[in-house]
């Protein structure tokens, strides 16, 4: 589901992210007959010329069976974050990280299409992993950064093409 792009916040410290509120991801694409449906959240927001995107999760004991960037991290407890970054461009960045931080990066115009990212640039998203306790329950999640100059690299175009406001394509958790 896209993000409003006109209120994509801008902070300049870790602290003025930190106190954005998170928002629930409510979409789920892979359903089966017996839905997993954890609670997941995310935030999202620019700085330095950089996207930050924080998802979260509430599972108490989360599968993360795969250790390896680009392994199929879709089969265990896995958080997803998709965006088409260059305007006018109909490729996007697909990254699907389980709760160690290990992440599998593509882009492509579809779901079958899609490239790895490392094959394209050796530059490579920043993903790192967290976990916790809070009033809800036990969590993990994952941070996300996205720099100006990782996407320049990827798509092959100056800084000055990349609109980092249009990161809208976003998608969801699913386990199975």
């Amino acid at each position: 589901r896209g993000v409003d792009i006109e209120r994509l916040p801008c902070v300049e410290t870790d602290a003025e992210f930190d106190a954005l509120p998170f928002r629930q991801i409510s979409s789920f694409h892979w359903e089966s007959d017996h839905p997993y449906r954890p609670f997941a959240y995310f935030k999202i927001a620019k700085r330095f010329n950089s996207l930050f995107v924080r998802l979260k999760c509430y599972e108490e004991s989360p599968r993360a069976v795969y250790s390896d960037r680009d392994d199929p991290v879709y089969e265990d407890s896995c958080l997803e974050f998709f965006c088409a970054p260059v305007f006018g461009d109909e490729r996007y960045i697909n990254i699907e990280c389980n709760s160690n931080g290990v992440f599998l990066s593509e882009i492509g115009e579809g779901k079958y299409d899609r490239k790895y990212i490392k094959t394209l640039t050796s530059l490579s998203p920043d993903v790192s992993a967290f976990d916790g306790k809070d009033e809800n329950g036990i969590f993990w999640g994952v941070d996300i950064v996205l720099s100006a100059d990782f996407v320049s690299a990827l798509f092959g175009t100056d800084k000055e093409n990349i609109d980092l406001l249009n990161f809208n394509k976003w998608n969801n958790i699913k386990r199975n």
